[in-house]
């Protein structure tokens, strides 16, 4: 990532707001915005991010819907059997392994999906808003190798994962 020689790192306060506190400011505010924009469909963020990766990858069992997401799997299950429940997915035996649920999105809710999806990329727009296209491209860059940087299941090289504690409790 390019810095311009006069940016200012995080002021010397120790007491100061921390990285990871405006991290977790923006996520919250983006997600209270999502939730209000989507009200309309009676869907919340979480909902809306298991549609769009079932659109864009049909077949998405809840386990698989789970490892890429942010949420526990109790409540990506919840959320499935709401959004069967409102006929936007439908689930089927997976062909070769019948206990596995197979997703995919019906007629329904593909229309949902592309209503939802406009509102959504008009708040994203709106938080988008004075910044220049090459640093959003830097942000863009930045956040992806922050959750590479610190993902815990995996998916990260040993080089940047935290170290796991192997010590047993006294």
């Amino acid at each position: 990532m390019v810095m311009a020689m006069n940016d200012k790192r995080a002021p010397q306060d120790p007491f100061g707001e921390s990285i990871g506190y405006l991290l977790r400011r923006a996520q919250a505010t983006a997600r209270l915005a999502f939730d209000a924009t989507l009200a309309e469909w009676k869907i919340n963020a979480p909902q809306f991010a298991i549609l769009l990766a079932i659109h864009r990858d049909p077949g998405q069992s809840s386990a698989d819907l789970t490892r890429r997401s942010t949420v526990t799997a109790q409540a990506v299950n919840l959320d499935v059997k709401y959004l069967e429940k409102r006929q936007l997915l439908r689930r089927r035996p997976h062909p070769l392994h019948g206990r596995i649920l197979q997703t995919e999105l019906t007629s329904e809710g593909r229309q949902v999906l592309k209503a939802c999806l406009k509102r959504v990329r008009a708040v994203e727009a709106h938080m988008l808003e004075g910044l220049a296209p090459e640093a959003e491209g830097i942000v863009r860059t930045w956040l992806i190798d922050v959750a590479r940087k610190l993902a815990l299941d995996g998916t990260s090289s040993s080089e940047v994962r935290p170290p796991r504690s192997r010590r047993r409790a006294a």
